[in-house]
C-alpha cells in the first residue's frame, strides 16, 4: 500500500487524523557536537548487536541515510501488514446478446475486498526485531557523529531539529513496541506510529541531505 493510500485508510476510517511532519523550532542553545569524550566506548556493544562507535562526519551521514531508509521500508510494510483486507474472485464478465460485455464490479480484476485481515504475529514480530536493530543504529549514529567545530555554526539549525527528531522517533517506537507485544493488535494504533515514525525519518532524512549540501557548499 502506497503511503498516500494508507493516509487515505486513516482518514476515512476515522481513527486518526493525518499527522504530517511538525516543524521543529531550534532550541535556544545549539546541541554541540560530539567529542571524543562524549561519544560511546568503541567496545560497547548495545542490545540487538550495534556497538557504539565515534563515526567521523561524512561517513556518519552516510550510515544516517542507510538506517533512515531501511526504517521507512519496515514501517511502510507494517502499514500494508495491518491494511490487509480479505480477497473474494467473483464471477466472469457477462456477455449479453449483441456483444455487450458488462464486466464484474469493481472491475476487470475480478476480485473485491472487503473485511480486515489480522496482522501475521510472525511478520509483525519480524518487522518490529528490523525496526528496533535499524533505530538503535540510527540512534547510535546521530550520537556518535563527529563535528568539526568550524563546521558545527553553519549546520547547527539542522542538526538541532535531527537530535530533536531522534528523540521523538525514539518516543514513537516505543509505544508501538507496545501495541505489538501481544497476540492481539490494535491495527489503527499501530498504524498511526508506523506512519509517524516513517513520517520523521523522512524529515530527518531531508535535513541530513541539507547538511551534506551546506557542508560540501562550505568547503
Amino acid at each position: 500500500m502506497a503511503i498516500w493510500q494508507f493516509r487515505i485508510f486513516l482518514s476515512a476510517s476515522a481513527v486518526i487524523a493525518v499527522i504530517g511532519c511538525a516543524q521543529f523550532a531550534l532550541a535556544d542553545e545549539a546541541v554541540p557536537p560530539a567529542t571524543a569524550e562524549s561519544t560511546p566506548d568503541s567496545s560497547k556493544m548495545l542490545k540487538g548487536g550495534v556497538r557504539g562507535a565515534v563515526l567521523i562526519m561524512e561517513d556518519g551521514l552516510q550510515k544516517m541515510g542507510e538506517s533512515t531508509s531501511e526504517i521507512q521500508k519496515s514501517t511502510q510494510m507494517m502499514m500494508t501488514e495491518v491494511t490487509r483486507k480479505q480477497t473474494q474472485t467473483i464471477r466472469s464478465p457477462n456477455v449479453l446478446p449483441g456483444g455487450i460485455v458488462i464486466q464484474p464490479f469493481p472491475g476487470p480484476s475480478g476480485t473485491i475486498q472487503f473485511g480486515d485481515l489480522p496482522p501475521r504475529k510472525k511478520k509483525m514480530d519480524y518487522l518490529m526485531s528490523q525496526l528496533e536493530y535499524h533505530f538503535k543504529l540510527l540512534s547510535n549514529e546521530v550520537d556518535a557523529l563527529m563535528i568539526p567545530e568550524e563546521k558545527f555554526p553553519s549546520i547547527a539549525n539542522e542538526w538541532n531539529q535531527i537530535v530533536a527528531l531522534k528523540k521523538e522517533i525514539g518516543d514513537n517506537f516505543d509505544q508501538l513496541r507496545g501495541l505489538t507485544e501481544g497476540k492481539s493488535y490494535d491495527n489503527g494504533k499501530i498504524g498511526k506510529q508506523a506512519l509517524l515514525i516513517y513520517d520523521k525519518t523522512n524529515a530527518m532524512d531531508r535535513l541530513r541531505r541539507q547538511v551534506i549540501r551546506t557542508v560540501a557548499t562550505n568547503n
